[in-house]
């Protein structure tokens, strides 16, 4: 059968090497036009060649459950090509002698990994600089961990061995959780491209996504660190609470920060947040705070590494008199609780950040101290519910004094 594609596939009898009872052996053909070379396999079907239609390819009706054996035949072939087209389409090398071997469990993870990122990398839609950078890590955490593992050889014990040793790094629970998302996404696909029906992870007892109190700034908190802008600072520092305003006033992330310039982000008096999957922008009208941050940020030089930005952060905290912990993550944190604040919706906030509903409730979502105090303040104007004996109580002098006012006989 001839694809759309420079490969033919298709069944051959070669008359070459015959068993002892002289039946030669159906092979599964691969042609390549461009090497103009084939390539065979064997099949697991031996017949006399005169039970061979050569012009149509098949067993003759005359041989012996031939339906059978034809239908098994053609399901491998369109198996062999539907592995070809994957691989093409999604614009990975075609290893034809693998795909007709079938022994894909000898696929080097590492090798994969790599181009499981390559492809993802092209379809810019759908995954941001961030999500690649994530995949990044990930990989090479594996690479340092055990750089040749196949996929033959992750199991149970290998996967509990992994989880071990990324614990043993000093990871969180939830950046492990993540790791393993990451990992079993790579698993997934490899098992889905080679038509691989098992995966060790359906047994195992994976990493679970532990629910943590968020650290945040109230909004006087933020205005703290933005006084602090008056003051004689070191240049690091200046920088730092630049970005981190940044992040307090637009929810963008530290690899935002990173990446920024004022003509990239901003357009038309609205900050640039990202794009959709749709490939829709989202985009957050300039307020006047944020304004005054961006000008500040016009010709800043670029964000600081990560850990140089939570060192400064410590500083900032204690010049601030703020006795929190802050991260860079701190500011994305604040401007998801300020927009609950100011009563934005929840879809509206998540749009917002560029994360789903259901991930901005799991993580975000919460009620402020502030807004607990603002609840309880309705208790203030609520009546106080009477305690019943006083009730009571007050309804039968209610009653003897209606008695006493009443008129007697002798008064008509």
């Amino acid at each position: 059968m001839l694809l759309r594609t420079r490969f033919t596939v298709r069944l051959a009898l070669l008359k070459i090497n015959p068993d002892n009872k002289g039946n030669y052996c159906i092979k599964y053909c691969v042609y390549d036009s461009k090497t103009k070379k084939p390539k065979y396999r064997n099949s697991d079907y031996w017949i006399d060649d005169k039970f061979w239609d050569e012009e149509n390819k098949y067993v003759k009706k005359s041989y012996p459950d031939s339906r059978t054996i034809n239908t098994k035949l053609n399901n491998k072939v369109e198996e062999i090509e539907k592995a070809i087209e994957d691989k093409i389409a999604r614009k990975l090398p075609v290893n034809v002698d693998r795909i007709l071997d079938g022994d894909y469990a000898d696929d080097v993870f590492i090798d994969y990994f790599n181009e499981f990122i390559e492809l993802r990398r092209r379809l810019t839609q759908k995954y941001s600089p961030g999500t690649i950078r994530n995949y990044e890590k990930e990989r090479d955490r594996i690479k340092e961990y055990d750089p040749k593992i196949t996929f033959s050889l992750i199991d149970h014990s290998w996967l509990g061995n992994y989880e071990a040793y990324l614990t043993e790094s000093n990871l969180k629970k939830n950046t492990i959780n993540a790791a393993w998302k990451i990992l079993k996404a790579v698993y997934n696909q490899w098992r889905k491209d080679n038509f691989i029906k098992e995966t060790p992870f359906d047994s195992y007892d994976n990493p679970k996504y532990q629910q943590t109190i968020r650290t945040y700034l109230l909004i006087e908190e933020v205005y703290q660190v933005e006084e602090l802008l008056k003051q004689p600072l070191p240049d690091n520092i200046r920088v730092v609470i630049n970005y981190f305003l940044l992040g307090c006033y637009s929810g963008l992330r530290l690899s935002d920060w990173q990446r920024f310039t004022y003509d990239g982000f901003v357009n038309n008096g609205s900050l640039l947040l990202g794009a959709k999957k749709n490939g829709e922008i989202i985009s957050l009208p300039i307020h006047n705070r944020l304004q005054v941050i961006l000008n500040n940020l016009k010709n800043m030089q670029p964000c600081y590494t990560e850990p140089e930005v939570n060192e400064c952060l410590k500083a900032i905290a204690k010049l601030a008199k703020i006795n929190k912990h802050i991260t860079s993550h701190v500011g994305r944190h604040s401007f998801a609780i300020r927009c609950l604040e100011l009563d934005f919706t929840e879809a509206m906030t998540a749009e917002l950040m560029g994360i789903s509903v259901r991930e901005f409730t799991r993580s975000y979502k919460r009620i402020t101290n502030r807004a607990i105090q603002k609840e309880m303040t309705k208790w203030n104007d609520a009546p106080a519910a009477e305690d019943p004996v006083i009730a009571e109580l007050k309804k039968k002098i209610q009653e003897r004094q209606n008695e006493l006012s009443a008129p007697k006989e002798h008064d008509v």
